[in-house]
Order: C-alpha cells, then structure tokens, then sequence
C-alpha cells in the first residue's frame, strides 16, 4: 500500500524574505541603472557648452547646484514611473507611499555617483563604470556582510540601504502568524524593523556626499579648460 507523502513544514516568514529580498535585489540593479545613466547625462553631455560658459565668466558653483536641482523634477517623475509598473508587478504589501521614499533615495543617491562619474572620466568610461558600480552594489547587499572590508563597503553602498528600506517597509505590513517569526528573519539579515527612516537618511546622505565630489570636481578638475 503506498505511503502518503509527509506534509512539508511550513516556515512562515523566512521563506517569504528570503523570496522578496531576492526579487528587490534585482530591482536594485534597474533601478541603480536606471539613476545613473540618467544621471550621467547631466553634466557629461554638454561639457564644451561648459567649458566655453566657464571660460566667458560662469558662475561654476550656480551652473552645478541649479542643473541640480532641475534634476530634482525628473528623480520625482522617473520614481513615479517606475514604482507604478514595479508595484503592479510585483503586488508588493507595502503601501505605496513608503516604497516612493525609498525609491525617491535610491534615486538621488544613484544620480549623486552619476554625477561624480561624469567629473572624473569620458563618458563612455562612465557608463560602463555606473553599470558595474550598480551591479556591484547589489551584490555586496545580498551577502549581508557587516565586518571587514566587505562591511565597510556594504555601509556605503546604496543597494544595502534601499534593501533594507523597502524590506522593513514589506515587513511592516506582516500581520498574525507572520508577525511572530518577523523580528527573527529580519534579525538573520542584520536589520532592524525601527530603522525605516534611517536607511531613507543614510542613502539621502549618500546622495549627498556624492554631490559635493561631484561639485568639487567640477570646480578643480579641467581648469585649463576653462581658462
């Protein structure tokens, strides 16, 4: 007489992470990719009209901040976009208004690094190099690492903190048996469910110390240039 098959034990909450970290992870990569190849055009594709502004009396630090800050408008937009198809897709529990923060951070922080490439290499360097940076990024946070020199680079690396973003924005959402297993899962990943608004300001920070090597670059780096 043939045995029935055992019945599969149910793993609540560790299966679901580990399938949503997995499917944010490649997220992560378009989205990256997605920022900086935007973000690169922005001062690598009008450099001789630069040089020339520059070389006639232009005021370096209001052409970086105001390109800038018109970039601004076009992070809302593209966010926008791209989190309506992500969500349709990918049917999400999260509410809507916290993956937009996060998007709108991984956003800007991506354009921050965007726009220090397009200072410091040719353009077609620098979309090679944003493209790799982007795929770099997320797998050094899928490894979880927190020690070492791979700790070191995952606490700058903005795939980490928009991981941990959009995961405890999921996990916020859990309710009944899903809620018991939670803290342990998110603890297996070294994340903290209180931390939501600390991942949006890590990558806002990100972002924004990418701008300023970028301005800095902008008023050093080929002077001669703009003589």
């Amino acid at each position: 007489i043939p045995q029935e098959p055992k019945p599969t034990p149910f793993v609540p909450c560790m299966h679901w992470l580990l399938l949503a970290t997995g499917n944010v992870v490649y997220s992560l990569v378009a989205l990256g990719m997605l920022a900086t190849v935007s973000g690169l055009s922005m001062f690598g594709t009008d450099r001789q009209v630069y040089y020339r502004e520059a070389a006639a009396g232009l005021n370096k630090l209001a052409y970086f901040w105001a390109l800038d800050a018109w970039g601004h408008a076009g992070m809302l937009l593209r966010s926008s976009v791209y989190l309506i198809m992500y969500y349709t897709f990918s049917q999400p529990r999260a509410v809507v208004w916290q993956m937009y923060f996060v998007t709108c951070a991984i956003y800007y922080s991506c354009t921050g690094m965007a726009y220090l490439l397009s200072q410091v290499m040719s353009p077609s360097a620098a979309q090679l190099t944003a493209a790799v940076t982007a795929l770099i990024n997320a797998l050094m946070a899928s490894k979880f690492a927190t020690s070492g020199v791979m700790g070191f680079l995952n606490t700058i690396s903005y795939a980490r903190w928009g991981l941990e973003g959009y995961v405890i924005a999921e996990a916020n959402r859990l309710t009944g048996v899903w809620l018991l297993a939670r803290c342990a899962d998110l603890a297996a990943f070294h994340y903290d469910v209180t931390r939501f608004w600390y991942a949006i300001k890590v990558l806002f920070y990100i972002g924004f110390g990418t701008r300023l090597a970028a301005c800095l670059g902008l008023l050093t780096l080929h002077r001669d240039k703009t003589l």
